[in-house]
């Protein structure tokens, strides 16, 4: 049945009209779109929503697609279909889908459709939108003898298709048919491993058609690459819990470890340099969470949180600036669209946000603490040593290990949960952010002078510590003995102390802080020592706020 056209469009935000391409400049705020129906598939192109409903008669169910400008909040149909239910892309200004009969455009800058004169294909098994192409994949012969043949057509509608490449068919299929613009990339299906799942590896070629298919061979099964998303030359899928990137020199990197359990064949997408997907919780899969993953930043973190049941679980989609996810927990169903700004673990927060249930929120930051972060806090000096908390948990794999741990970061330290030591002191360790700060900042603390410059400044004791060859001197030393993390030892020790601040890296220098403020200076692992000496005696000794002053490297 082709889609039911509806001459003049359905307008949802009565006396809104929604403005060409060109006339958007405006940022997009959050937002939250009602639907009267379920929602099941949305696609995000700039500042439009493309998205589609699901409704039914108990006879007969009907499927429209929907179109939301983001700046003005207004929505139109394009129009809908009974008992049939295909794909849709928004890309390059343009909405393109199918049914049974026809490819259908609508262009958002003259918010006029048509239909595209596609030449008939009935092998068109899978297909994808590319900048101004739009490509298939084509089963020619019959078993034994089957060849996918990969093609391409131009949007303008005045080129014949071209074949790009073409390969011998597996018998088990193909998945995943993707492009980017440059290259067309699917899955094989090589063997199978265990009941309903099959080992695969992923074939490409470029969409010029200048080189014949390849593919990346892979040295073992690998079940999870089926279902992979194309971003940035790359393939990132999930594989025994891991979620990796191979790119096409077949090279392959970890992004996250042991908490990779996407529902990728419904819920997973990416842009720019994030991902989002759907997790099933490590325990059960009755708990499914919305996430985020910064490539660049090997992080993930958690945007949403749902019971599962194939009722509710939530379709997404993002772009380099936006992610959009359904819900339908409440009376009707909603798509939330929020800028990624917002939904990053830095991203300031509410009291009654639902994921910081059973957690002490701090209005001060606008963030919280909970469990065993909240605990340490507590037993280590709190406020006074480690700040406010400037983040959510999310896990991040540490450069020094390649391990990844869930962290969180507090005005001055970054917490590190490592549960190989479960039981021990340490099971919550400090990242070496003096260390990284000083990286980032492009001091090499090796090159910086001998051990003993600045040690005047400070009279009184000193104690060398020969691992970095530094002094430490006069109050900066009475500050570090007396401070420390709490092992469980007699006072304070030399080993509370190293857990705390680490070996000085640094000699005492006069430096700038952030503040403007110019301060003798030494820098620790763990820490910086500021010595403002017309303070109250007590505040004489300040640490710098070093995690406040590194999230800005995160890119958030």
């Amino acid at each position: 049945m082709k889609w039911l056209w509806r001459i003049g469009f359905l307008m949802l935000s009565l006396g809104l009209v929604i403005k060409p391409v060109s006339a958007q400049q405006n940022q997009i705020q959050s937002r939250d779109i009602v639907s009267e129906h379920a929602i099941t598939q949305l696609k995000l192109d700039g500042n439009w929503l493309a998205w589609r409903t699901w409704r039914s008669d108990f006879v007969n169910y009907t499927s429209e697609l929907m179109l939301t400008n983001l700046t003005t909040g207004t929505s139109i149909s394009l129009g809908s279909v009974q008992n049939q239910t295909y794909d849709f892309f928004i890309a390059n200004g343009r909405v393109i889908w199918r049914d049974n009969q026809h490819f259908y455009q609508y262009d958002l800058t003259t918010q006029t459709s048509s239909i595209l004169q596609v030449p008939d294909g009935q092998n068109q098994m899978r297909w994808t939108v590319a900048g101004d192409w739009l490509i298939w994949l084509e089963l020619e012969g019959a078993p034994p003898q089957i060849t996918n043949q990969i093609w391409k057509w131009h949007l303008a509608g005045n080129q014949a298709p071209m074949l790009v490449g073409s390969e011998v068919a597996t018998i088990y299929g193909t998945d995943s048919l993707q492009s980017d613009g440059e290259i067309v990339s699917w899955s094989y299906a090589t063997q199978v491993a265990v009941k309903y799942n099959v080992c695969s590896e992923i074939h490409y070629l470029a969409l010029d058609g200048s080189q014949a298919p390849q593919k990346l061979t892979e040295p073992a099964c690998n079940i999870g690459i089926k279902q992979n998303l194309l971003l940035n030359k790359s393939f990132y899928y999930c594989n025994k819990q891991h979620l990796y990137a191979r790119t096409l020199a077949n090279s392959e990197t970890l992004i996250q470890e042991n908490n990779c359990r996407f529902d990728a064949l419904y819920g997973f997408a990416g842009s720019g340099n994030f991902l989002v997907a759907l997790n099933y919780g490590e325990q059960t899969t009755a708990d499914l969470s919305l996430i985020g993953v910064d490539i660049r930043q090997k992080s993930m973190f958690t945007i949403d949180r749902f019971g599962y049941s194939d009722s509710n679980r939530p379709s997404i989609t993002i772009n380099n600036s936006l992610v959009a996810w359904s819900d339908r927990r409440g009376a009707k169903p909603v798509i939330h669209v929020r800028p990624i700004a917002e939904v990053v673990p830095t991203a300031p927060r509410q009291a009654n946000d639902p994921l910081l249930a059973n957690r002490s929120y701090y209005p001060e930051s606008m963030h919280s603490l909970g469990g065993l972060f909240e605990q340490y806090w507590q037993k280590n000096g709190g406020l006074a040593v480690f700040g406010y908390p400037q983040s959510e948990e999310f896990s991040q794999v540490n450069a020094d290990t390649g391990k990844t741990y869930t962290v969180q970061f507090l005005e001055r330290q970054r917490y590190e949960h490592h549960p190989e030591l479960a039981g021990t002191p340490y099971e919550v360790s400090l990242g070496r952010l003096g260390a990284e700060r000083l990286a980032t900042l492009n001091r090499n603390w090796q090159n910086e002078g001998d051990s003993s410059a600045g040690a005047e400044q400070l009279p009184g004791q000193c104690q060398h510590f020969a691992t970095t060859d530094r002094k430490l001197c006069g109050a900066f030393l009475s500050y570090w003995q007396s401070n420390g993390l709490d092992l469980g030892e007699p006072g304070v020790s030399y080993a509370e102390s190293l857990a705390l601040f680490g070996l000085p890296l640094t000699a005492p220098h006069m430096e700038t802080n952030p503040d403007g403020d110019r301060v003798l200076t030494q820098w620790f692992e763990r820490a910086r020592f500021e010595w403002h000496p017309d303070n109250p005696a007590q505040f004489q000794v300040q640490l710098g706020r070093l995690a406040a002053e590194q999230i800005p490297n995160l890119g958030w």
